[in-house]
């Protein structure tokens, strides 16, 4: 019997189990399959894992194998805290030309049993105002600064310990760097007297940086001598190699040692600041064990992602094997097509309806 009022057409189009709904690309609903969605996040987490990977390597390149400048003192014996497992040597430059650096590798940490007494002393220093005027000396554990001043009312004397906290310091961000010591002069100097006392213990081997501040509105004049008794290493007591820095030096390190690397100015004859000399020390990269580490974590990092998307695929094979429900799919959602058992239908071509109209004869023939 034909319906009166038209004919229609329609048709279901199958393809192996997917259904298409206006050129839909998944097939169920819109969504992913679970092969598909594994494929998926087993790339988002590939591309994370990779540029994880790739900025810890720049970390560890700028923080261990990147140069490292600054300015000793006459007499000064500077730790350089070269990574054996990392480093395969170390190289130091001399950038003042003047041939007063020596670098020491020791097999091990050296005693300290030595003292060197170094005095700074300054006669109407002049600091302009909102500026400052530092002094900074590399001092091992025990050594002892004493300080005395005749400076004018309203000028700030800090010690600060580390680069961090001078950076930090300098910048005005207070809340990340913290003084080793502080003292502000309120009282006028008396002529010979001086108006300010400070002694202080290292308990920190450690660049410290003594520094005159003036916050007043004009400029201020300070008479000042630091004396600092410096615990020194004892050089003579252990094996070592020695390179001298006229220009450049180069000594070698062993994997995974204790080794203890220092460099050492001579004495120039001179405590004055123009003798100091500027010096950039750098550590030569351990090619096999900064590959072998990251290597071996790339490694481990596909490892457990291959593993797990195995394991998915095989829960995902065992719950497809178990019992269906007829007119569900894999999802637990009602099937959008339930098949008539009396029809058949190839998996790749349409099913029509395609009988004409009814004529008008037919179409009144009730």
């Amino acid at each position: 019997r034909h319906h009166v009022g038209g004919w229609r057409r329609g048709y279901r189009r199958y393809d192996g189990g997917g259904v298409f709904y206006g050129g839909s690309l998944y097939g169920h609903g819109g969504r992913c399959t679970p092969k598909q969605c594994l494929i998926i996040l087993c790339t988002i987490l590939g591309i994370a894992a990779f540029i994880s990977l790739l900025s810890a390597s720049q970390i560890l390149r700028s923080s261990v194998y990147g140069s490292h400048s600054f300015a000793i003192a006459p007499r000064d014996m500077i730790v350089l805290d070269a990574d054996t497992r990392f480093c395969d040597g170390v190289r130091l430059v001399d950038e003042s030309y003047k041939g007063y650096v020596y670098l020491y590798v020791f097999p091990k940490e050296p005693p300290l049993a030595g003292w060197d007494e170094l005095n700074v002393s300054y006669s109407d220093l002049t600091i302009y105002s909102d500026a400052y005027k530092y002094w900074y000396f590399f001092l091992n554990a025990r050594s002892k600064a004493s300080l005395t001043t005749c400076a004018q009312p309203g000028i700030d004397f800090y010690v600060l310990r580390g680069s961090h906290d001078y950076d930090a310091w300098r910048g005005a961000n207070d809340d990340s760097f913290s003084f080793f010591y502080r003292d502000y002069y309120k009282g006028p100097c008396t002529p010979g007297i001086g108006n300010g006392e400070a002694t202080m213990t290292i308990n920190k081997r450690q660049q410290y940086y003594f520094i005159f501040d003036n916050d007043l509105s004009q400029t201020a004049t300070v008479d000042f001598t630091l004396r600092l008794n410096r615990s020194m290493y004892d050089l003579s007591s252990l094996p070592a190699t020695v390179c001298h820095a006229s220009t450049e030096c180069y000594l070698p390190l062993s994997y995974d040692s204790s080794q203890f690397v220092i460099a050492v100015t001579n004495d120039t004859g001179s405590d004055d600041s123009d003798t100091n000399v500027d010096i950039t020390w750098s550590c030569s990269e351990r090619s096999w064990f900064y590959g072998a580490l990251f290597g071996g974590i790339g490694a481990g990092v596909v490892i457990v992602i291959v593993a797990w998307v195995l394991l998915c695929l095989w829960c995902q094979g065992r719950s497809s094997t178990s019992s269906s429900i007829p007119g569900h799919n894999n999802f637990g959602e009602a099937s959008p097509i339930v098949r008539d058992a009396t029809q058949s239908y190839s998996t790749t071509t349409e099913k029509l309806e395609t009988s004409a109209p009814p004529s008008y004869s037919e179409a009144t023939l009730l």
